[in-house]
């Protein structure tokens, strides 16, 4: 994605960022440090980058993605129901109790660890690397050769409505901000979110 492009998704996801590369990994809280670490990887790299937005676990270095186990890198979006474990996020816990142990039992990429994966992935999205080769479980969509995992949820109607231009007195970008702030994260009815716009543009006025 180009920084114009991350930068909406930092608006959004805004505790913590990581990366995994084939030849670079970096996670952290500073979004400069993570950015120039970022400028290192090659275009012919393959790379999952991940914006965490806490839902389980303090904001701190460790609770962000990817996660690694033996040079097994692993990126999670969505909610798990797990049983917590002390400051470990959903996705850390799933990872080392659920996710590694197939793969340590069958083998990274194989078609029982694959499966295995599959049942636990639910409605998430996975995205996993192992000596440069990537995974993706769940329900990704495709962007300009770029691989969302929710871009049903704001980044599509970002894209969208950017190109109409601007609603009333606010831009687009800051209409969807207050849209998913007030907890339209899956909500992509385009018509329905220009109503809902209009409305909140005509009791600001």
């Amino acid at each position: 994605p180009n920084l114009d492009t991350l930068a909406k998704i930092k608006k959004l996801n805004h505790n913590g960022y990581g990366f995994v590369s084939t030849d670079h990994f970096h996670k952290g809280l500073d979004y400069r440090t993570f950015l120039c670490h970022l400028s290192e990887v090659g275009a012919d790299e393959d790379c999952i980058i991940h914006f965490r937005l806490a839902t389980h676990g303090s904001i701190c270095r460790a609770n962000c993605h990817p996660f690694v186990e033996n040079s097994v890198y692993f990126a999670h979006n969505g909610t798990l129901n797990v049983c917590p474990v002390g400051d470990m996020t959903d996705s850390e816990i799933v990872f080392r109790m659920k996710i590694y142990p197939e793969i340590q039992r069958f083998g990274y990429g194989t078609t029982q660890a694959d499966w295995a994966i599959k049942q636990i992935c639910g409605y998430s999205r996975f995205a996993m690397m192992y000596q440069g080769e990537v995974r993706l479980f769940g329900d990704y969509k495709i962007l300009n050769g770029i691989y969302y995992s929710n871009l049903d949820g704001y980044e599509k109607y970002i894209a969208v409505f950017e190109r109409k231009g601007v609603i009333g007195d606010i831009t687009i970008t800051e209409a969807a901000i207050m849209l998913h702030d007030a907890g339209w994260t899956n909500f992509i009815d385009v018509e329905k979110t220009k109503y809902l716009l209009g409305m909140k543009t005509q009791q600001t006025k």
